[in-house]
């Protein structure tokens, strides 16, 4: 899954090299994604992929003549993408292509996303030594750090950079445990 979401960056950071152009088809993507989450019963049919292809695309035609009738118009660019996913059965991975697409963007602009989760509040100290870990393997980067406090958790940490996660939290382990043990 991950494979084909990547494929689908890639291809459209290729196709929209042009970044004021690709944002706005990235904007106008996102503003489609997230209309479909807000529908409810579209939803379900939007994010499953075994989703008749007719229903889907009776779905997008709705949203896009309700746009229309309010004054937006979704360009080319998007409908074709939008189209392929459809035509592909992969609509329900159209919110991970934006968030990849993005992650893209940022590392061309020479940002790294890094975010820091925990139970319990991190000392200063412990922030910092995180960031300059960080600093010291992406030089070349910019490091946007964010730090949450998770109390689902229960005990540990969990980092996130771009698509990869790192859970060392008490809750992933126990998770794991009860896996292990039902099965």
């Amino acid at each position: 899954m991950q494979k084909i979401i990547d494929n689908y960056s890639k291809a459209f950071t290729c196709l929209y090299k042009d970044r004021e152009i690709s944002t706005t088809i990235l904007n106008e993507l996102d503003q489609v994604y997230q209309a479909f989450i807000r529908v409810g019963d579209s939803s379900y049919v939007f994010l499953n992929p075994e989703s008749p292809m007719i229903l889907l695309k009776k779905i997008v035609s709705t949203i896009k003549k309700s746009w229309e009738n309010h004054g937006f118009f979704l360009s080319r660019e998007a409908q074709v993408f939008i189209s392929i996913l459809i035509r592909n059965r992969n609509l329900n991975l159209l919110g991970a292509i934006i968030s990849k697409v993005r992650e893209i963007h940022n590392l061309q602009d020479g940002f790294v996303l890094f975010s820091v989760e925990s139970a319990y509040e991190i000392s200063e100290d412990y922030k910092n030594s995180i960031v300059k870990i960080m600093e010291k393997k992406y030089p070349n980067n910019k490091i946007l750090t964010t730090f949450k406090i998770n109390k689902k958790l229960i005990s540990g940490i969990l980092f996130r950079m771009n698509d990869k996660v790192l859970d060392l939290s008490l809750s992933s382990r126990l998770s794991k445990l009860k896996k292990e043990f039902c099965n």
